[in-house]
């Protein structure tokens, strides 16, 4: 199991400005030693009033988290509201979480060793003007940089109180199996930057071959519109689609790939 740093997105609604993250982020407790979603049934969790950025399941929770959570609420704080164009940039991050790790999952076993406490990966998205929530940026290019490589920027800050905490939140804590570490990612386009902690899992190796670069896969697969879901280890290919006002995933079948010109060997889907 994947802790919910990133938790899956399969329905999007329009913005509204009433907490500092998208409305569409599934609603999760952060404290390290709860985690876990809330449930249809439950009422609202409760929001950070300060940051506006995180929620917890209960007020202990939300108290016994303050000494970790504290740097990056004072940052979130001090930082402007966050944009309907990040919200949507956010959407698009957590839609592809599973792209955007596979691609993860490429770099780890084909290229050079990587000390992920010390690099970060930028993914370069640029805007496309899509309705589709799925295809509203496109992945324009993605690389690893070291920490000091961002000093005196405008991510410096950002990279500094953010690998703090995900660090405090994750010591300690059971992964699940298959665990191999996390990578900070910022995903950065033109007018916004998202940033999230991905953890990488062994389950998550593309059984096909080499590709270079290795963010090939998922920017072919972004590029489609092509969203992943999984539930209790299996995976399935989709797409969004407008029903109402809300888009929503759609499995889709290997015929319908095709149609969208997703090529395949065997079952795989590749470039």
């Amino acid at each position: 199991m994947s802790i919910p740093t990133d938790p899956q997105v399969t329905v999007v609604k329009r913005q509204n400005l009433k907490t500092n993250f998208s409305r569409n982020t599934p609603a999760f407790c952060v404290y390290p030693d709860c985690e876990r979603l809330r449930q249809p049934d439950e009422p609202p969790f409760k929001v950070c009033a300060s940051c506006r950025s995180v929620q917890y399941c209960c007020r202990e929770h939300q108290r016994a988290h303050w000494r970790d959570h504290k740097p990056f609420c004072q940052l979130k704080a001090s930082e402007p509201e966050m944009s309907v164009h990040t919200r949507e940039l956010e959407d698009f991050a957590r839609l592809h979480y599973r792209s955007f790790g596979m691609g993860l999952a490429a770099l780890l076993r084909h290229g050079e060793p990587v000390d992920w406490s010390k690099n970060v990966v930028i993914f370069e998205l640029a805007s496309t003007g899509s309705p589709d929530p799925a295809k509203r940026f496109k992945l324009v290019e993605a690389h690893v940089t070291e920490d000091e490589s961002h000093a005196n920027t405008p991510l410096e800050e950002k990279l500094a109180v953010y690998r703090r905490t995900t660090r405090a939140s994750r010591t300690g804590v059971d992964l699940g199996a298959g665990y191999i570490d996390y990578a900070i990612c910022f995903f950065v386009s033109e007018r916004s930057i998202f940033y999230a902690a991905h953890s990488m899992y062994q389950n998550e190796y593309y059984p096909c071959a080499r590709y270079d670069p290795w963010y090939i896969l998922p920017m072919t697969w972004i590029g489609h519109g092509l969203v992943w879901s999984s539930a209790n280890g299996v995976t399935w290919p989709g797409v969004m689609k407008k029903v109402g006002s809300k888009w929503v995933w759609k499995e889709q079948t290997k015929q319908d790939l095709q149609a969208l010109g997703l090529r395949f060997v065997g079952s795989n889907i590749v470039v």
